[in-house]
């Protein structure tokens, strides 16, 4: 119910790996860069409170403040 779990998502909107994979053995990237549904708007919809960090800039702070709470807790880190 009331776990405290973490949740850190690293939001590059796509599947870069993947996508870096197939060009390094030249494969024509197809369906790598799907848009990624709103992380924090999903874990405020099951109760959990969740922020949206742009990059690692304030990872540290959200961490411990979301260890502090003692709650679930969804952490969205936006990268290009």
């Amino acid at each position: 119910a009331d776990a405290p779990v973490i949740f850190v998502v690293w939001n590059n909107r796509g599947y870069r790996e993947i996508e870096t994979s197939m060009l390094d053995v030249g494969v024509e990237p197809v369906g790598v860069s799907p848009a990624p549904p709103d992380f924090c708007k999903l874990a405020e919809a099951y109760g959990i409170v969740a922020e949206r960090l742009a990059g690692t800039e304030g990872l540290a702070d959200a961490l411990r403040h979301a260890r502090a709470a003692g709650k679930p807790r969804v952490i969205e880190v936006t990268v290009d």
